[in-house]
């Protein structure tokens, strides 16, 4: 094997890790969206590779309830570069998939519905001799009109800062 075959080689992989890219960034919310439900918000997203295990999403919903809530999501998926990038697509579409679910009103049931799901997809078991392949993850949902905020976190806490303190 020569050079040029191994410059051929690398200008493919390239070429394939800078359009699963563009595919990955296109399941990310834009800040337009973002903007229209969080007024007073900003995304910090700085991949450490490439491809990222990292993703958010922003979404709205009325639960069987009836109450409207906007719903946020922010997740660390396992493994970095290709397979992070594989996770988070798994994890965004089991997230759009909550949000039509009649089963799911609260946070803890998004993440719950979330787990199922992915541990469905990846024909995962719960054995001491399974890797668990997953994301850690944190899910709120916002009622405005009653000011209350719903958190559930999957090895993940929340942060509260009023007026500048925590």
């Amino acid at each position: 094997m020569g050079k040029s075959d191994l410059e051929s080689i690398n200008k493919e992989l390239t070429d394939s890790i800078k359009y699963a890219k563009r595919i990955q960034e296109a399941i990310l919310p834009s800040d337009e969206f973002i903007k229209s439900l969080f007024t007073d918000s900003f995304v910090i997203h700085e991949p450490k590779d490439v491809l990222s295990g990292d993703f958010y999403w922003v979404s709205d919903a009325v639960t069987k309830f009836d109450e409207k809530f906007i719903m946020a999501s922010v997740a660390d998926c396992t493994g970095h570069g290709v397979p992070g990038a594989l996770m988070s697509i798994i994890g965004n579409n089991y997230l759009r998939l909550c949000e039509r679910e009649p089963s799911v009103n609260r946070p803890s049931e998004a993440l719950d519905f979330i787990n199922i799901g992915i541990s469905k997809t990846l024909r995962q078991e719960y054995t001491k001799s399974t890797i668990q392949d997953g994301m850690d993850m944190v899910f709120v949902a916002v009622d405005y009109h009653s000011m209350l905020l719903h958190f559930a976190g999957a090895k993940n806490s929340i942060y509260i800062v009023r007026c500048g303190i925590l």
